[in-house]
């Protein structure tokens, strides 16, 4: 889950100085996260436009939005499932949905190179479904949730938390050949955090400012009519942000050559 604080992509220009160096560190930091040897995506004229034409703010936001998918391993597959695919799709879903289609010009059809997601495919027939209950079906080793969003109120006891979060019912962006849904019904999450890690990220809640990424284990209660999420990993955005950049600085240091 995940929302957006109010997205401004603009054309304007006269940018102050101060401004400018933000741009130009946070290019850089998007091209540090992203690009690899092997991985061009998205170009990069298309992050410098994403950069100047969003803000740095909400280029960061896409990015820390694309390394929980990752993270969680929601998008499996190598063709979709890097950081930079990743990241390009969420930016081309989000502009598609602004009223002012600009931003999403300047940004895919105006940059040498550069594609948007093909739309998805329609949602299967119901003999699909009939035959995969008739399959058997395997067992799983591993299940991992990772839910982002702000909570508008929690219920707080000694040892624990809980938070309850309702989806918005609009699917991530999908790698092709994924079928949406032509409607999702709300789905509702609660989320128990233990009283140790709320401690961390309770001030930052009662602001709500800054939303949570939560990293649990989840299964569905029939009494409750929810998914319960036991919780793993809670952190504000902003402390992932930092998180990150803390690692990347100590990346650059390992890097810097020795001096004679």
């Amino acid at each position: 889950m995940w929302w957006y604080t109010a997205i401004t992509c603009s054309t304007r220009k006269g940018l102050s100085i101060a401004t400018q160096q933000t741009l130009r560190r946070t290019i850089k930091l998007l091209t540090d996260m992203l690009f690899t040897d092997t991985e061009t995506i998205p170009t990069r004229d298309q992050l410098q436009r994403i950069v100047r034409l969003c803000g740095s703010n909400q280029a960061l936001a896409w990015l820390a939005h694309a390394q929980a998918v990752v993270a969680a391993g929601t998008l499996d597959g190598e063709d979709v499932h890097t950081l930079g695919t990743v990241f390009i799709q969420l930016v081309a879903d989000t502009l598609r949905q602004m009223p002012d289609p600009l931003p999403y010009r300047l940004i895919f059809e105006l940059s040498v190179g550069a594609s948007a997601p093909n739309p998805p495919p329609p949602w299967p027939e119901p003999d699909l479904w009939e035959q995969v209950q008739q399959t058997q079906p395997g067992k799983l080793t591993t299940v991992h949730v990772t839910l982002i969003g702000i909570p508008t109120q929690v219920v707080t006891r000694p040892t624990l938390t809980v938070i309850r979060l309702d989806n918005p019912s609009i699917p991530p962006p999908l790698p092709s050949g994924v079928p949406v849904p032509s409607t999702v019904p709300p789905t509702t999450y609660l989320v128990i955090v233990g009283a140790a890690q709320w401690r961390r990220v309770a001030a930052t809640v009662r602001r709500g400012d800054d939303p949570l990424i939560i990293h649990g284990w989840q299964y569905y209660d029939p009494v409750q009519q929810a998914i319960m999420v036991l919780t793993l990993q809670v952190m504000t955005q902003q402390q992932q942000q930092s998180q990150d950049q803390f690692y990347q600085h100590l990346i650059q240091q390992r890097d810097k050559p020795d001096k004679p």
